[in-house]
């Protein structure tokens, strides 16, 4: 009878240590905490999406790690209808651990003004994770990856995707163009010591500031290159 009663005893310590590492507030965001392979995946507050409304309000940053009780856990994963019905949320970042989101994940969160999602892959995604959001928000991804967030399931219907400001790739010199009436009549490059030279003959073609000058990042090359000149030859 003993020995059933200390095995019962610790079933049940078992269990309730099962419990208190689910649903869990770490700084401010709730967790399902995974201990055999030490992951966490983002959750709703309560037994249920609808036990809580608007449980994540203003602006949310997912970690790509969070630590409870001294141990350390990889955030892989945002479960399913974890931010369901948060009207009151307005940006939320993602931490680039974090490989796959539930379905419905973000159903309904119509205040959201933008995105921002660190992953170089694309999570991958359940059904209607975005239903009720924006798709016109900006939404922030690795420069690198912009082209795989554009062909991506539901990640492509965003009309806004948008490089991480800073995740832009520095172009090398030297930076070459043209710059003639006739198009490519007159040429242009800029050295990586800073000088400019244009070659070539005939007439430059007219603009209206000096931002709208092909070295400059209005007009339509990506950056402000003029910003390196030191000196100008023709």
């Amino acid at each position: 009878m003993k020995t059933k009663i200390i095995t019962l005893f610790l079933a049940f310590v078992a269990s309730a240590g099962t419990l208190f590492a689910s649903n869990t507030q770490v700084d401010g965001i709730w967790y399902d905490f995974d201990a055999d392979n030490q992951t966490a995946s983002v959750t709703y507050r309560g037994s249920s999406y609808s036990s809580y409304s608007n449980e994540y309000t203003g602006s949310v940053v997912i970690p790509s790690s969070v630590t409870y009780n001294g141990v350390t856990y990889s955030v892989t994963s945002i479960g399913q209808e974890a931010f369901y019905g948060c009207s009151s949320l307005t940006s939320v970042t993602i931490g680039n651990s974090v490989t796959s989101i539930g379905s419905s994940a973000f159903y309904g969160c119509s205040s959201l003004t933008s995105i921002t999602c660190t992953s170089v892959t694309p999570p991958t995604l359940g059904n209607n994770v975005f239903d009720g959001v924006d798709k016109s928000m900006s939404l922030y991804v690795p420069a690198e990856s912009i082209d795989a967030y554009k062909a991506a399931a539901q990640w492509k219907d965003f009309t806004n995707i948008l490089p991480i400001p800073g995740t832009e790739p520095e172009p090398t010199c030297p930076f070459t163009g043209t710059c003639g009436a006739e198009g490519d009549n007159l040429t242009w490059e800029i050295s990586c010591n800073g000088v400019l030279t244009i070659s070539g003959t005939g007439e430059m073609e007219e603009w209206k500031s000096f931002d709208d000058v092909p070295w400059s990042g209005n007009h339509p090359i990506k950056y402000r290159w003029h910003s390196k000149v030191r000196a100008v030859t023709g």
